[in-house]
């Protein structure tokens, strides 16, 4: 009889572990569905509900104890430490999941992305790569490689897998704004307003959507309505000081001057470290022949951003209307240092060297500005200009020429 007994109590001990497993098992993949959530439910990897599956992996510990629950908790945490801006944190939990779990596309999409928030971006690329050779749907894994490509200009790439993503049923509004970004990218304007508009339509809060939808239309000359979409933009992201000058800049194009320095100065006064306020003031300051003024603006604006060669080239032209040649050459090979490809650059440097009497440099430099934009007339006007102060008057025909061939409206006084 107590044979029986014991029999009984082991079947029953049996049953309930049984079922604890299973409760178990369903908490895990209830987790896992939170870890894997769309683009719709979860935008952003910061959107996924990191703390809430690890609620749900701590009740199926508390059923049953196996590495596999012991690493999917460590998965949830890294992801929940990477949302608080933890990165030493997620990494080390992500190294303690992948020691029980071992590598798996959920772990290498999320140490891409921790790589990506540390401005490794050819070491999140590679990683989503390695993601998806585990699984070629992953979700996180494809848009890490598209923000990757994003990043490093390969917007045909980016497109091609936005374009799949879609067509596979995801809709959401950060999809479509990366379309967006990508059709820009490649010149398609038309295309990517459609994308913004298709974002701002899903999601009326997104605000870089109306931002980005507010620049691409000024491109296209639609300036009421980029300034509807730039103070949407502002409205939803009172932070954003690229919005302020987006908006401020339709002001400028539709007449609203008073308008639009009220905003520059606003956005300016953000603090946020953006130097394009300054930038456009400095551009009003040179149109009203302020131009101590501008250089004023022009060094600030550089202080805030020194990596931009363009306000660098800001700053060397209007040194060269203030005849200051010296600091406007300086001012010129900085903006080269910074960017090598900047043809006007060239061409600022070349006429600073042509005011301060380096005939050779001067030639050198204004050559290269005419062979890396081969539609601007205004390097070969220079030369000209260069050739004809030296006396060389068949030089200076042929440079002016070669302009010409450009625009053939320039003129050049004696020649």
């Amino acid at each position: 009889m107590a044979l029986v007994a014991v029999g009984v109590g082991g079947a029953l001990f049996a049953g309930v572990e049984v079922r604890a497993r299973q409760e178990a098992r369903t908490l895990s993949e209830r987790a896992r569905s939170l870890l894997h959530a769309n683009t719709t439910a979860a935008p952003e990897l910061q959107h996924l509900q990191a703390d809430r599956a690890r609620m749900f992996v701590d009740e199926a510990l508390g059923l049953h104890e196996s590495d596999e629950l012991r690493g999917l908790r460590h998965l949830t945490s890294a992801l929940s430490y990477l949302q608080k801006g933890d990165r030493e944190r997620a990494l080390q939990r992500l190294d303690m999941a992948e020691g029980l779990l071992g590598e798996s596309a959920d772990s290498l999409a999320l140490r891409g992305a921790l790589e990506a928030v540390a401005g490794r971006r050819r070491s999140a690329k590679r990683l989503a790569r390695r993601a998806l050779g585990r699984d070629p749907k992953h979700l996180r894994a494809r848009v890490l490689l598209v923000d990757a490509s994003l990043d490093e200009a390969d917007a045909e790439r980016a497109l091609t897998l936005l374009n799949s993503l879609v067509r596979e049923g995801e809709d959401s509004a950060a999809l479509h704004n990366r379309r967006g970004i990508a059709l820009e990218t490649l010149g398609r304007l038309a295309a990517a307003a459609a994308a913004f508009d298709a974002a701002v339509r899903r999601d009326g809060r997104l605000s870089d959507g109306h931002l980005n939808r507010g620049r691409v239309l000024r491109a296209r000359g639609q300036a009421e309505r980029a300034l509807a979409a730039f103070l949407n933009a502002a409205r939803l992201d009172p932070t954003s000081s690229a919005a302020v000058v987006g908006a401020a800049l339709c002001r400028l194009e539709l007449g609203d001057r008073v308008g639009a320095v009220a905003d520059l100065e606003r956005a300016h006064a953000m603090g946020d470290g953006d130097s394009q306020a300054l930038l456009v003031l400095g551009d009003l300051d040179v149109v009203e022949g302020d131009l101590a003024r501008a250089i004023v603006r022009f060094r600030a604006a550089i202080a805030l951003a020194p990596e931009r060669a363009h306000a660098y080239l800001k700053l060397g032209n209007a040194l060269m209307r203030a005849g200051d040649f010296g600091e406007a050459a300086g001012a010129f090979e900085r903006a080269i240092d910074r960017d090598g490809s900047a043809s006007a650059a060239h061409n600022g440097l070349g006429a600073a060297l042509s005011a301060l009497g380096r005939r050779e440099e001067a030639a050198l430099s204004l050559a290269r500005a005419a062979d890396l934009d081969r539609s601007d007339p205004n390097p070969w006007l220079n030369l000209a200009r260069l050739h004809q102060q030296g006396g060389d008057l068949d030089q200076a025909r042929q440079a002016l020429a070669a302009a010409r061939q450009r625009d053939p409206e320039v003129m050049l006084a004696g020649l």
